[in-house]
């Protein structure tokens, strides 16, 4: 008997895991993918021996059903299953806010899931267990809701005895409209499985050979490309779906899904199909290129559509909806997201007192606010945009008081109609506690506003606890109110959105702050004259960051909205067209790491410097400096209270004119102080020293930026006057330094230098090394002048762009002897020409030596010359052309050159639009494995085992080049 089967495999099992007990006292859980899979095979084909009974259990009902029938099999325990089965259904919303006694558990799971302690290829189960009614459910929801931005998609499933998979996937297809489905594969079959005689899917390869029972309820169409690609096809497929109408029972169909974006071409024969499908619960269009009615003949008769789903192929006002959507009075959701045709039909949705999702374009959320009457949708959740007064009657902001299910994001718009404060009372904002974004805003074309009306208005619209997001635009009044200051509400706040107020009074950012979630930035608006914006948020790398955005006629009192004691977690501050900062309010900042000054924005600092330095070392790593607002003084002197700073952006500073080191500069001053002793000699060359010290603070004073010797990164953008400081030979050799300390050779420890758009940079002409050896990656971009490159052992990376006429001064020293492995060189047509070896035995060591992989060029003719490819013959892997729009072909000297670079993996060649043929003998370049040609290098990712041709691109693999050897061009 079955039960006797199911008794004797429980002690089985119990007796295993005693036996396991007893060998290892830490069990492992562990999923072994196939070893489950035979597994369950076998229970499968067990299964279908059994009696008639189970496999009806397993057809029908599942588990649910299974054990309503071993009930009257006489099962013992009817009493725990009946309550097991009428377990209320639980959902992932937090109804206790505060989790007591639990932090440490909770945050070492926490820790866990977001760092990977249970990333496995198998099926991870966390289970959490304990007896009834000790907090196993909320725990669980808080869990949920703290790590579920860390995965792309979360699902809350509550599974039960009665658990039933077409019931499953029914009720995620409600997910906010999307189907969700994140299934083990195993789950995944199983599911197909036992779901195959209510289930199927019908496209061409099947339609005439797949078996269709009586019982399906579940139906999809695919329609795949080559079902039109001729007319063969298309008849062939015609014909078998006129066929289905002898062995489809339509009339007992829950669900129809269409895809193909050619579907479209069968709607007559589809439309005649589904005649009689008057049952349909879920409806999903994909491809639409029609109006839906056309295909759906009778749709004002689908009374008991739930859920309906419809995505357009491509953008054709021609199509529209069909009008008697807004009668179908048991639609749940409508998912219009993907819609690209014409809408017309949501003046009336407000008959569908059932509607829970109306998902509309992001362009289209006008939509929402043409709802008349809104307050009749009491179970919708999410009304994204509403207008207070669009017409007489049926816009009041009352309306929005009925919908107590609201959740997600609200704008409410056009605030100044609002008649009476009661109406602002009845919307109930306070209670709308699944609300995560409110937008309040105020129309800015008003002729007058009504200081007073707003500020009371504002007032009573206090939100709930739970919001996440708040925009106040356009507001007249000049209070802020008290839910935002004195009497503060919305402390978990993840960003503030303020724009076109002028509040004498502002939030105190500080004490809201205190949500923990990463959430999606929010844009600011435009500025004018008289308003600031400012956000707070997380980062992409979940750092705690500000950005403050405000006008330069504001004064200091403007930093008084920001509560700075409260902001000690902040870890990025951005501060753009603000007035100058205290630097005690900085400083205040203790977890401070990335600090960027923007528009003029620029630091206080007190009167007794020395103090304040001494006693405040900020932990800053990163600064990042626009259209610096002080001088080259000021900012010199911001630098040195962050010990730590390792990374540097200078960009669009016109009053910074030099640039040096501040290790040199007192180095300098020590060694004229020293010289101070040395009789008349030395008290002249003091004098000589002094009026020096004198020029160098003139032009500190005038521009000269020094920059503090600890830098790993340094990077200076179109700052068009500046210019590297170079000290002379003689002056360094006094000051007990050797001509070694030039330029940015006081950097030691920088790895990475980035110029673009600085064509003085390198004026200051000496014939030293002006950058460090230390040095990994340069970067220099529109230079008039380049300095010699030999010392740079370390590099590893070079990119130099539109640089004119420079030659490649030492590049020859650094193949050979250094670890230069990238090479890029654009729009510089005689950089390679002093690459030639001077002497004949030269060619054979820089061959053997260099380290070069990859060279990105626009120079046909530089590259490809016997002396540079020989070169490069046994490092080099890849090589891309691309940006030339001058070369026809290749010279026959540039073809043989190129038959030089035998250990070539890779050919590019990009956006060079006149050039006609490719070397012809490039199957005899035998390391070569992949040519990629195309509009743009950075269209897309090469392919290293298939030939493809996609957007503008052609790929080919090493055996097409050699197998053909290349005849055509």
């Amino acid at each position: 008997m079955l039960g006797d089967e199911l008794e004797r495999s429980c002690k089985a099992c119990r007796s295993k895991i005693k036996e396991k007990k007893q060998l290892v006292q830490t069990p492992k859980l562990k999923f072994d993918r196939m070893d489950i899979s035979k597994k369950m095979k076998d229970i499968v084909e067990k299964l279908k021996h059994v009696s008639a009974k189970v496999s009806t259990i397993l057809d029908k009902e599942l588990l649910g059903s299974a054990i309503q029938k071993l009930e009257v099999l006489g099962s013992s325990h009817t009493r725990t299953q009946n309550n097991t089965m009428d377990r209320p259904r639980t959902t992932p919303d937090i109804i206790e806010p505060k989790l007591y006694g639990r932090d440490n558990q909770k945050k070492s799971l926490i820790d866990g899931i977001t760092h990977g302690q249970y990333f496995s290829n198998d099926l991870v189960v966390l289970p959490i267990v304990g007896p009834g009614g000790i907090g196993k459910r909320t725990f669980t929801q808080h869990v949920y809701d703290e790590v579920k931005n860390h995965f792309e998609v979360p699902i809350w499933i509550c599974v039960s005895l009665s658990f039933n998979v077409s019931r499953f996937l029914k009720e995620n297809k409600k997910d906010n409209g999307t189907p969700y489905y994140v299934v083990h594969d195993l789950l995944h079959d199983l599911a197909v499985k036992v779901s195959s005689y209510e289930c199927i899917s019908i496209y061409s390869s099947n339609v005439r050979s797949i078996q269709i029972p009586s019982s399906v309820r579940h139906l999809s169409i695919i329609v795949d490309d080559k079902e039109v690609e001729n007319r063969v096809n298309f008849e062939d497929f015609k014909k078998e779906l006129r066929e289905l109408d002898k062995r489809l029972n339509v009339e007992n169909m829950r669900t129809l899904m269409l895809f193909g974006r050619h579907h479209g071409s069968y709607k007559k024969i589809l439309g005649h199909l589904f005649r009689d499908a008057r049952a349909l619960r879920a409806i999903y269009v994909s491809g639409a290129s029609y109006n839906v009615g056309d295909m759906l003949h009778d749709f004002s008769k689908l009374v008991h559509l739930r859920y309906l789903r419809i995505k357009s192929s491509k953008d054709n006002n021609d199509i529209c909806l069909p009008a008697a959507l807004s009668r179908l009075y048991h639609l749940e959701v409508i998912n219009l997201q993907e819609w690209r045709g014409c809408f017309g039909f949501t003046r009336h949705m407000s008959n569908l007192v059932k509607l829970r999702h109306f998902l509309v374009p992001e362009q289209n959320l006008q939509l929402h606010s043409d709802i008349i009457e809104v307050e009749k949708m009491k179970l919708l959740q999410e009304l994204r945009n509403f207008e207070v007064g669009k017409e007489h009657k049926g816009f009041e902001l009352s309306q929005i008081g009925q919908l107590s299910e609201l959740g997600g994001s609200l704008a409410i718009c056009s605030l100044e109609r609002i008649q009476a404060m009661k109406e602002a009372d009845d919307a109930r904002l306070v209670q709308k506690k699944r609300l995560h974004k409110l937008t309040l805003e105020w129309g800015a074309n008003q002729p007058e506003k009504d200081i007073v009306h707003e500020e009371n208005a504002l007032e009573i619209l206090i939100s709930h606890s739970n919001l996440q997001h708040l925009c106040i635009r356009g507001h007249g009044g000049t209070k802020c109110p008290q839910w935002l200051r004195e009497k503060l509400s919305v402390k978990i706040l993840e960003s503030l959105h303020l724009d076109g107020v002028a509040w004498n009074a502002f939030p105190p950012i500080g004490e809201m702050w205190l949500a923990d979630e990463p959430h999606e930035k929010i844009s600011s608006g435009t500025a004018s004259s008289g308003i600031y914006i400012l956000l707070s948020s997380k980062n992409d790398e979940s750092e705690y960051c500000m950005d403050i955005r405000g006008k330069l006629d504001l004064d200091s009192t403007f930093w008084n909205v920001l509560a700075f004691d409260n902001l000690t977690e902040l870890e990025t501050l951005k501060i753009s067209t603000c007035p100058p900062l205290q630097l005690h309010h900085l400083c205040m900042l203790s977890s401070l790491k990335t600090l960027k000054l923007w528009d003029s924005s620029s630091i206080v600092f007190p009167s007794s410097e020395r103090e304040v330095r001494s006693k405040y070392q900020l932990p800053v790593e990163c600064i990042s400096v626009s259209q610096w607002g002080a001088s080259a003084k000021d900012l010199t002197q911001l630098l040195t209270y962050f010990p730590k700073l390792s990374e540097l952006n200078v960009q669009n500073c016109g009053k910074i004119t030099e640039l040096g080191v501040e290790e040199q500069q007192a180095k300098a001053t020590t060694a004229a102080s020293h010289s101070a002793n040395k009789g008349d000699d030395g008290q002249i060359e003091q004098h000589q020293q002094q009026d020096g010290a004198r020029s160098d603070g003139e032009i500190a004073a005038d521009g000269l930026l020094l920059l503090p010797s600890q830098l790993q990164k340094l990077w200076i953008l179109n700052c068009r006057e500046m210019s590297l400081r170079f000290s002379p030979v003689d002056s360094n050799r006094e000051a007990g330094r050797t001509g070694g300390g030039q330029g940015l050779q006081g950097l030691r420890s920088l790895q990475s230098l980035v110029t673009r758009d600085c064509p003085r940079f390198l004026s200051s002409t000496s014939p030293c090394f002006l950058f460090p050896s230390s040095l990994e990656s340069l970067s220099l971009r529109n230079m008039e002048t380049l300095l010699p490159l030999s010392n740079l052992t370390s590099l590893i990376d070079l990119s130099i762009w539109d640089c004119g006429d420079l030659r490649g001064e030492g590049l020859r020293s650094l193949l050979a002897q250094g670890r230069l492995t990238k090479l890029t060189v654009h729009r510089v047509p005689n950089f390679f020409a002093s690459s030639e070896p001077l002497f004949p035995r030269e060619k054979d060591f820089l061959s053997s030596s260099s380290k070069l992989r990859e060279l990105d060029t626009d120079n046909f003719t530089g590259v490809l010359a016997t002396p540079t490819c020989a070169m490069l013959s046994s490092s080099l892997t890849k090589l891309s052309f691309s940006w030339n729009n001058d070369a026809e072909h290749f010279t026959k000297q540039q073809e043989e050159a190129l038959q030089l670079l035998t250990s070539l993996e890779e050919i590019g060649i990009w956006s060079c639009d006149k050039l006609q043929c490719l070397p012809s003998e490039l199957h005899k370049l035998t390391n070569l494995k992949r040519l990629s040609i195309g509009d743009s290098a950075g269209s897309s990712k090469t392919g290293s085992d298939t030939t493809t041709k996609k957007d503008s691109r052609i790929e080919v693999t090493l055996g097409a080049i050699q197998e053909n050897g290349n005849k055509d061009c």
